[in-house]
């Protein structure tokens, strides 16, 4: 665990045997870990490449910038959203604790778990 927050507990408890994310999710980590703690980088690369991911694609793209004005989330956080619209049908959810992309995705059809989250 790179860093310890209050709600790491419960959602390592409740993570289910099969995640899937958005490339951009390789990204964050990677660039997380080479600020934080390199010693972690070998084994966050391993644990990555066990992670199904969303490519970055023309879809993926397109249902971002597409994604309605009441919609006021940043660029990433839109593409991260739009990733998890591309595969709606085949996912439970999504794992998120920042309110803004919660409400969002909630809005649009999704349902938001954030395990441990007050």
């Amino acid at each position: 665990m790179i860093k310890f927050e209050p709600e790491s507990k419960a959602l390592v408890a409740s993570l289910p045997q099969r995640l899937t994310t958005s490339q951009l999710a390789r990204i964050e980590v990677i660039r997380t870990i080479n600020t934080y703690s390199t010693e972690l980088l070998a084994d966050s690369y391993s644990v990555l490449t066990d992670i199904p991911m969303i490519p970055i694609d023309d879809a993926v793209v397109t249902v971002a910038q597409g994604l309605p004005a009441f919609i006021t989330l940043r660029t990433l956080d839109s593409i991260h959203l739009a990733s998890a619209l591309t595969i709606k049908n085949e996912i439970e959810g999504i794992i998120s604790y920042d309110k803004e992309m919660n409400k969002a995705a909630v809005a649009l059809g999704l349902k938001v778990l954030s395990p441990g989250m007050k």
